[in-house]
């Protein structure tokens, strides 16, 4: 949703449309045959990886815990998108900073749906406002909820939205039946081994 939010310059057409009568405008990019950079290779960062190559034709990348310092660097200098499925840890932490994002294209977009501080938040600014980075759109922030008078909320090539795109009623009635096999997998069967704690 991010991804293509931002490729299409979703959030500007919005704008524009409700302020002056247009059409076909503002201009975006197409998915088809960009390259997507993935950090983090986790369940979540596999799933997103194969919906990127057979929804949108996207060629991919991607590290983990595992890879090389160099293998991250060329991840950043050659992707269109770079798009962040890690979790929080000592080691991501500021894991995208000043170095990391001055890599990037200029015209590259980059998006956090993992957490806020993987990123380093006045680099960011700096860049975005610099426009050395084309965009950046996330589903985290440094502290929750955002500030709604944070400076950075007022950047144009800016997409936040509140920690919301896993808020579905489906998900969260996953979630419930979840708990409820826990519930009897403990207290009925008890077979506690079977716990299990992830949606994804």
């Amino acid at each position: 949703m991010l991804m293509l939010a931002m490729t299409r310059r979703l959030t500007e057409g919005i704008e524009k449309v409700r302020k002056e009568a247009t059409i076909g405008a503002p201009t975006g990019h197409t998915l088809q045959g960009k390259k997507v950079g993935i950090i983090g290779g986790g369940k979540i960062g596999k799933t997103f990886e194969k919906m990127c190559t057979a929804a949108f034709g996207m060629q991919t990348c991607s590290t983990t815990s595992k890879s090389s310092r160099r293998e991250l660097e060329d991840l950043l200098r050659t992707s269109d998108i770079v798009s962040v499925h890690c979790p929080l840890t000592e080691n991501t932490r500021g894991l995208l900073g000043k170095k990391e994002l001055e890599m990037m294209k200029r015209s590259a977009v980059l998006i956090n749906t993992a957490r806020g501080h993987i990123v380093d938040k006045h680099a960011l600014a700096k860049a975005l406002q610099e426009n050395s980075l084309q965009g950046y759109a996330t589903d985290v922030f440094w502290d929750e909820p955002a500030d709604p008078s944070d400076p950075f909320l007022d950047l144009p090539n800016v997409l936040v939205t509140p920690h919301m795109l896993s808020s579905t009623h489906e998900f969260f009635d996953a979630i419930a039946d979840r708990c409820a096999e826990n519930v009897k997998a403990v207290f009925i069967d008890n077979n506690p081994s079977v716990l299990q704690n992830r949606i994804v």
